[in-house]
């Protein structure tokens, strides 16, 4: 499936949500991913990266901790519809998150923040299911944008870890990503 159709067919199913459901927002967040300047490393042209920026993502509930199992059930569900592959909930459905993240591009971003981010909350969902201890919450360093907080206290940001994925390929896999958080005691 072309990128042209997997967006559009996400903007159709996302307006019929919004439009099914009132409580659950729809309205463009304004959504900060990387809050404080010492996390900023830029372009070598000395603009920020695509995830360094704050952009408004229209997305079908608030991007808030309580709201990212709802987020990771629509990126499911977009990507079986879209795609035809079935995302389990298991480290293994990582592999294929990250193909369908190899689609989009950082050019053209505002296009991709809303399936990217989603795919984000799918990614932490998976951390959540799988992770003994693990759960949705916010770090002061990371502001409103929800993270995964481990048992051992660590923070693990897999909104940004997908944004991440989209603008640097494979050097920052999804799959690996969560591999390196499950390994931490």
């Amino acid at each position: 499936m072309s990128k042209e159709s997997f967006v559009g067919i996400f903007k159709r199913r996302n307006k019929s949500e919004q439009a099914a459901s009132n409580d659950l927002g729809g309205t463009p967040a304004s959504v900060r991913l990387s809050p404080n300047d010492e996390f900023r490393d830029g372009q070598p042209d000395g603009t920020p990266r695509w995830s360094e920026t704050e952009a408004a993502v229209a997305l079908p509930a608030r991007p808030e901790p309580a709201s990212m199992p709802l987020l990771s059930d629509e990126a499911a569900a977009i990507v079986l519809d879209n795609v035809g592959i079935t995302l389990d909930y298991t480290p293994e459905s990582l592999a294929d998150v990250d193909a369908v993240l190899s689609n989009f591009s950082a050019e053209g971003s505002d296009v991709w923040a809303a399936p990217t981010f989603m795919l984000g909350a799918y990614v932490g969902e998976v951390m959540v299911r799988t992770m003994p201890g693990a759960s949705w919450g916010n770090h002061e360093v990371f502001g409103e944008l929800p993270v995964v907080l481990t048992e051992s206290g660590r923070v693990e940001n897999p909104i940004m870890k997908a944004f991440k994925r989209v603008e640097d390929g494979e050097a920052d896999s999804v799959e690996f990503f969560y591999q390196g958080a499950a390994r931490q005691p």
